[in-house]
């Protein structure tokens, strides 16, 4: 099955080698299907997802939070995630 809608996100990790402090950034997507979000390593249940909020931290990052029954789940950002939070909400409502 094709997910419904993706929203490109990133992920950062700092290493520390010899001297040098390392920032690598890792993208990776969020999935929507009519009965789930799949994200990195997780799946959660569309009953499970609440709402999707959005915070811009800068010009170029912002926040991706899913609110769940897990708590709130963070996630990086660099485009407009508006058109996902929109159709996740339309998903949600006949859900």
């Amino acid at each position: 099955m094709d997910p419904i809608s993706t929203q490109h996100c990133i992920f950062v990790e700092q290493k520390i080698e010899y001297t040098k402090k390392l920032t690598i950034e890792k993208n990776f997507n969020i999935e929507l299907y009519s009965d789930k979000i799949r994200l990195m390593d997780k799946e959660l249940l569309l009953e499970h997802v609440f709402d999707i909020s959005y915070r811009r931290a800068t010009n170029e990052i912002g926040f991706l939070y899913l609110h769940t029954n897990q708590g709130v789940i963070p996630n990086l950002v660099k485009t407009n995630p508006t058109p996902f939070i929109d159709t996740f909400r339309k998903v949600k409502q006949f859900y």
